[in-house]
């Protein structure tokens, strides 16, 4: 009988070393290019950590930061041996203070406003509208409560400072004309030529002047489009007038071609 004898060996693996993370760094003001310079030995992996919630596992990643302040930059080595971490505090600075502007639109009481300045570096955009009312964000819309000038102002603030800029809007409370509203009124085509269309004035008088206050024309609108035929008047500039049962009233300007 023939016996085979086996043995067993052994093999143990020591650590190569301790790591020892390092870095450095170089760019632009706010585009950074990251550099590893620690051990390299029996890397298993490396994660980068640039303080604002972005990470990179590249070696030598690079990195655009778009909030202005103080990024706690970190990076950390493993291998078989363990991990070490070395961290650098990158500043962001002011690049540049907010210049604020906006549009308007709206008609009535109601209006909306858009931001349309500087959005670099801005934290937030403050509405005031001139009646005690304020709202904040890029867009805005507010409806004032009666007629009158107000004056609306848009406040960018960032950590370079702030600015405000300011505007007037005008607002006309719309009257009631019988279930139609006065400024609903319309007087087309305007220039005109041989006729005039006159419409949404039912129930109102309408009036023509020439420009020294002679009037050349009265009536009683019967429907909501009417009519005029002012073919016989000469060309220049003439003034509608519509006043409503409620003795409201409206002047239009109008150009006789």
């Amino acid at each position: 009988m023939v016996y085979v004898g086996f043995s067993m060996h052994h093999i143990y693996c020591s650590c190569v070393g301790t790591p020892v993370a390092s870095f450095t760094v170089a760019g632009s003001v706010t585009t950074k290019n990251f550099t590893y310079t620690g051990t390299t030995v029996a890397i298993d992996s490396i994660r980068w950590d640039f303080g604002d919630g972005g990470t990179s596992s590249l070696v030598n990643p690079s990195h655009t930061f778009t909030a202005i302040g103080m990024h706690h930059v970190c990076i950390t080595f493993y291998n078989p041996c363990g991990s070490d971490s070395a961290c650098f505090d990158i500043n962001v600075p002011c690049l540049v203070a907010p210049v604020a502007a906006f549009t308007k639109a709206g008609t009535a009481l109601s209006r909306t406003f858009t931001y349309t300045g500087t959005t670099v570096g801005v934290d937030s955009v403050r509405w005031t509208f001139g009646d005690g009312a304020f709202a904040n964000g890029l867009t805005a819309a507010h409806t004032y409560a009666d007629s009158g000038t107000r004056i609306i102002c848009a406040i960018a603030y960032s950590r370079c400072g702030n600015d405000t800029t300011c505007d007037t809007v005008k607002l006309i409370k719309p009257v009631a004309v019988d279930g139609l509203l006065l400024e609903q009124v319309r007087i087309t085509p305007n220039p005109a030529h041989d006729e005039l269309y006159i419409e949404n004035a039912a129930g109102c008088e309408v009036e023509l002047y020439d420009m020294v206050g002679k009037r050349l024309y009265s009536e009683v609108m019967a429907s909501h489009r009417q009519v005029v035929d002012i073919e016989v008047l000469a060309a220049g500039v003439y003034m509608v007038r519509i006043i409503t049962p409620a003795h409201h009233t409206r002047v239009i300007r109008l150009l006789k071609q």
